[in-house]
């Protein structure tokens, strides 16, 4: 084991390892997933939302012939929606992140199963180098 390391040869993998690196990579995947999902059910619920509104103020609109009542219920209305959108896109923002985060290391792992069995590459359809814009490639995004 020692003339391994000073050989600059990689140790094998044993079986508790590799159930270690699957553990942890399934626990990436099931992050990403919950980030995505959050974001995805966040902002439909904002976009709901948003619409009930719209429908709302048409009603009001409708009701008061653009009287008095509907410039207050519209000045009640619009406010919280702002406020509610400007929330939403706070923790999709950090959904985003946290994503990023966990696409950095399923990357890293990436790497480690590649430098096991190089003869592998061409069998990943996503990259494995961990430079920091390359989890936005995986995912379609071109850095600017």
């Amino acid at each position: 084991m020692e003339r391994q390391k000073e050989d600059g040869a990689l140790p094998e993998f044993t079986a508790q390892t590799v159930a270690m690196m699957t553990a942890e990579h399934s626990s990436l995947q099931a992050g990403r997933f919950m980030t995505v999902s959050e974001a995805s059910g966040r902002s439909t619920l904002f976009i709901g939302t948003v619409s009930s509104a719209l429908i709302a103020i048409a009603f009001a609109r409708q009701a008061s012939q653009m009287g008095l009542a509907f410039f207050m219920f519209s000045l009640v209305l619009f406010p919280s929606l702002i406020f509610m959108g400007l929330f939403t896109f706070e923790r999709v923002l950090q959904s985003g992140i946290e994503d990023l985060i966990y696409a950095r290391g399923i990357n890293l792992l990436r790497q480690l199963y590649l430098k096991h069995a190089p003869q592998m590459q061409p069998y990943f359809i996503m990259s494995a180098q961990d430079e920091s814009g390359q989890p936005l490639l995986n995912v379609g995004v071109h850095p600017s």
